[in-house]
């Protein structure tokens, strides 16, 4: 049967090239937005869930970590909350450097713990110096913007010394930059305020008690366990939720295609079904032919939309517009497997009715069109 689904598909090759063509295009963008879904999922996932991050605290009515507002003068406070140990506070905003493409611009009171909880590593020059207009650069962005140690980062008006730079391994935070926080103020126009606040719970500590006393002294601001974060962040579920819909709005047009192509070739092929089941052969097995066919095509379209996934990404990286690592630089592997599966029940789904439609011809009636 495979042999003979696969000569039928040769015999219009154009109408067969299309329609793989239309099923990895629907593929590629699947893979794409699933993989910067992931992508900024697992970035924001690693960076709030440091060995030393407990509970992270941002306002009650904020959507995301950017959007919050905390006073600076609510920390000193918090600190005093039974089971607190440390409060890391970290500022954080998207903002146009000189060269165009935006850049996540984060300010830190103390370098060393935020770095500490987040995981940062130092593979260029040296930590930044309080109170001066010194940053480290990520090496994502510092490749973008073909900047290195002892360049100057033009931001607005302002312009930063570039002392060191750093990775985390996280694309997304690796294309950003780290300065002092009350520069950070100054410059980004939020003085006295932060995003969220890192807490260290003293050792025996009650994670959930330590919510509820940071809530009820405080009850403008929201208190996650680090994980819940997460789950929580409006960004990462309208990013999860948009890839979804749009994901599932070109699979249904590619099904649509697929059924159509398989329509097509079983009008054309009417007297040669009808000739075949007038020798004895089973419908299941013409059956069988029409599905084969429609699973050849949408896993030959899988294949190649995921590989042109590679490209599609490099090529979105290189826009200007694009900020360094907010698109993952390449669609993870294990993502294979999950596009090998949507062709297979996309092929079921749109060959099904052809192939019904097919063998409920009467022998006699089919070989009229012979």
């Amino acid at each position: 049967m495979l042999r003979i689904a696969t000569r039928n598909l040769l015999r219009s090759k154009l109408r067969t090239g299309l329609t793989i063509v239309g099923v990895g295009a629907a593929v590629c963008m699947l893979v794409l937005l699933v993989s910067i879904g992931r992508e900024l999922a697992f970035d924001i996932r690693e960076a709030l869930l440091g060995d030393s991050v407990d509970i992270v605290v941002q306002s009650a009515t904020a959507t995301s970590p950017l959007g919050s507002r905390i006073a600076t003068t609510t920390l000193p406070l918090i600190a005093t909350i039974p089971g607190v140990a440390n409060v890391a506070p970290l500022l954080a905003k998207t903002v146009k450097p000189k060269r165009g493409l935006l850049l996540v611009v984060m300010g830190v009171s103390a370098y060393e713990p935020v770095a500490k909880r987040l995981g940062v590593s130092l593979i260029k020059g040296r930590n930044f110096r309080a109170g001066t207009d010194e940053v480290l650069l990520g090496q994502r962005a510092a490749r973008k913007l073909e900047l290195g140690v002892g360049d100057a980062l033009v931001l607005g008006k302002r312009s930063f010394e570039i002392v060191g730079v750093y990775s985390l391994g996280l694309d997304f935070l690796d294309g950003g930059a780290f300065l002092d926080m009350d520069r950070a103020q100054e410059f980004l126009a939020l003085k006295g305020k932060v995003n969220i606040a890192y807490i260290e719970m003293t050792e025996g500590a009650r994670i959930d008690e330590v919510i509820g006393l940071i809530e009820e002294r405080f009850p403008g601001l929201a208190a996650l366990p680090a994980g819940d974060m997460v789950r929580n962040d409006a960004a990462v579920q309208m990013v999860g939720t948009f890839a979804t819909a749009v994901s599932l709005i070109g699979l249904a047009v590619c099904g649509v295609i697929v059924l159509n192509t398989l329509l097509m070739s079983v009008a054309e092929r009417t007297g040669e079904f009808g000739t075949l089941m007038a020798l004895g052969w089973p419908r299941q097995m013409i059956m069988g032919i029409i599905l084969i066919e429609a699973l050849l095509m949408c896993t030959l379209g899988a294949l190649v939309g995921f590989a042109a996934a590679y490209p599609a990404l490099e090529i979105l990286n290189a826009l200007p517009s694009i900020a360094p690592g907010i698109l993952p630089s390449s669609p993870s592997i294990t993502l294979l497997p999950e596009a090998l599966l949507v062709a297979v029940i996309l092929s079921f789904a749109s060959g099904l009715y052809p192939a019904i439609h097919t063998t409920r011809l009467l022998p006699a009636l089919a070989l009229r069109y012979t």
